[in-house]
């Protein structure tokens, strides 16, 4: 009897993991949708931003700056886009050294 507790610990260790690897991966995707919904709420505001200026008042105060805030706008999202679609697929080396000096 007393050699059936390290296998059921084992079991319990084992199932407690793969729990635990099924929930990152859901809140992995929960994060990659949430991320796809805020990009395609931007693109729909830069759009609007775009299509309130009428082409006769493009040189005014107004549609310059609103012209303006848009472009930046969708260099931010560019930008945001590109580093973080960069992280995932390099994702960068693991330094075991300073990890254990840390710890």
């Amino acid at each position: 009897m007393s050699q059936v507790w390290p296998w059921i610990a084992g079991a319990l260790v084992v199932f407690w993991l793969v729990g635990l690897h099924s929930r990152l991966l859901r809140l992995r995707a929960a994060v990659f949708e949430a991320t796809s919904t805020f990009e395609r709420t931007m693109q729909t505001l830069i759009a609007v931003a775009r299509d309130a200026v009428p082409p006769a008042q493009s040189n005014s105060v107004m549609g310059t700056v609103l012209l303006q805030s848009a472009a930046a706008l969708e260099a931010g999202l560019k930008q945001h886009k590109s580093s973080s679609w960069a992280r995932r697929a390099a994702p960068a080396a693991l330094d075991l050294g300073a990890l254990w000096a840390h710890l």
